[in-house]
């Protein structure tokens, strides 16, 4: 009884192992690191490639995401860029050959991986097509679309003309300044006693003008003589206060010589100083030329601002008389 009871075991156990052993292996999904194509959600194609174990396919990846170089297959006609078109270029592309169009990969799976990652490699990028796209759109309108430079200026610049640096486009002179004669009616003549004498404008019979400066004159006087007063006073000091106001006498000749060349004359005045020091002038004398002409009036205003205040006649007022020579050319 044990040994019936023991059979049925052992010949259970000797069917397991034979049945392990005959057993054949699992066919596998996919050949370990194969590549096949696949399709992809909202754009090109993609590829999956199969675990290392040939026990599943990968995810499905997107050519766009991934590079062909990386991938291992070939970029089909779907990938290539499209070329934007651009108004006028149709008449351009008689000179231009069009590109031929991309072949598609065929026969992508487990049998030529090797192959399709060769020919991969040798096409180049979604980024060096771009660049080769613009570079032919540049050389088809570079003649259509060139700017029309400035022309050179030819010749030599004018003197008043600085080119700038870089650039050969002339700056143009100003104008010059127009400068018109005065009329012969308009008050241009300083009046006498004032400022300096100016350049006498002539008109000649055959309309030049011709400018001529005024002669110059000189004033001349013997010294002064003592005419009367109470009170004594130093020659020297006299002397002194006249040659400080000498100029002054000039301007007055000089000025009056403006607008008449040939104006001489004589004039006497009668000086008196207070004990003070103040001066008072009175014309004893004077050619009617020199009081027509100003020149009597302007010598009298620019005597009186003559003061002797710090050295006033002694014992009274003091007198004297002093004559003038206007004279040209002197």
């Amino acid at each position: 009884m044990r040994y019936q009871a023991g059979r049925p075991v052992a010949w259970t156990l000797l069917l397991i192992i034979v049945a392990g052993c005959s057993r054949q292996p699992a066919e596998r999904p996919c050949a370990p690191g194969a590549v096949q194509r696949c399709p992809c959600l909202g754009g090109p194609d993609g590829v999956q490639t199969c675990a290392d174990d040939g026990s599943r396919w990968g995810p499905c990846e997107c050519l766009a995401a991934v590079p062909a170089a990386e991938v291992g297959i070939a970029s089909t006609s779907a990938e290539t860029l499209p070329v934007t078109e651009i108004p006028g270029a149709a008449a351009l592309e008689a000179g231009s050959r069009a590109p031929e169009p991309a072949r598609s990969a065929e026969g992508v799976g487990d049998a030529q991986p090797r192959s399709t990652r060769n020919e991969a490699e040798r096409r180049p990028t979604k980024l060096e097509t771009r660049s080769e796209n613009m570079q032919a759109l540049e050389n088809i309108l570079g003649s259509v679309l060139a700017v029309d430079e400035p022309p050179q200026p030819t010749g030599s610049l004018p003197s008043a003309v600085a080119p700038q640096e870089g650039r050969g486009i002339p700056v143009p002179p100003s104008r010059p300044a127009t400068v018109t004669a005065p009329s012969a009616t308009a008050d241009t003549q300083p009046r006498t006693g004032t400022g300096q004498p100016v350049t006498v404008v002539d008109h000649r019979p055959d309309g030049r003008l011709v400018s001529s400066a005024p002669p110059r004159g000189s004033v001349r006087t013997p010294g002064g003589t003592p005419a009367g007063g109470s009170g004594r006073m130093s020659a020297d000091v006299f002397r002194a206060a006249l040659d400080r106001k000498r100029s002054a006498v000039m301007s007055c000749y000089d000025n009056a010589l403006a607008t008449n060349h040939t104006l001489e004359g004589d004039l006497t005045l009668l000086i008196t100083i207070n004990q003070q020091g103040g001066v008072s002038i009175r014309v004893e004398q004077s050619d009617p030329v020199l009081l027509s002409a100003g020149v009597t009036e302007c010598v009298v205003g620019a005597l009186r601002g003559i003061n002797f205040s710090s050295s006033p006649p002694q014992g009274g007022d003091f007198s004297i008389l002093l004559p003038l020579s206007f004279r040209v050319g002197d």
